[in-house]
């Protein structure tokens, strides 16, 4: 996945890479900001910072029955020079409890 064209994007609702699936769920933008601990705790530029999560019916694009020809919901972005980063995605929360009655993992996997 991580070496399809256009996974690196800050707006992770849309399918990339030949995909057409738009994720549904409530607008969420996430805003991160990385730290280097071993540097006094320092804007840690230039990492990938890899987020994927499932959608409102609590389906992981590419794996789940449903999904399993989209790939929303995933993408990787670089934080700049502040260690920052802004991403939009969507919350799969609706009418106040999470679709699959548990709250949902949002994996973050930073790598340098």
């Amino acid at each position: 996945m991580l070496d399809k064209a256009g996974v690196v994007r800050s707006d992770i609702r849309p399918s990339f890479a030949g995909l057409s699936g738009l994720a549904s769920g409530v607008p969420l933008t996430v805003t991160l900001q990385l730290v280097d601990l071993q540097n006094g705790c320092a804007p840690a530029a230039g990492l990938a910072v890899y987020v994927w999560h499932c959608d409102a019916a609590a389906r992981y694009s590419l794996y789940n029955r449903g999904a399993t020809d989209q790939n929303y919901l995933r993408g990787v972005q670089e934080s700049d020079a502040n260690g920052g980063g802004v991403g939009r995605r969507t919350n799969p929360r609706t009418e106040g409890l999470f679709a699959h009655g548990r709250p949902a993992s949002t994996l973050l996997d930073c790598r340098v």
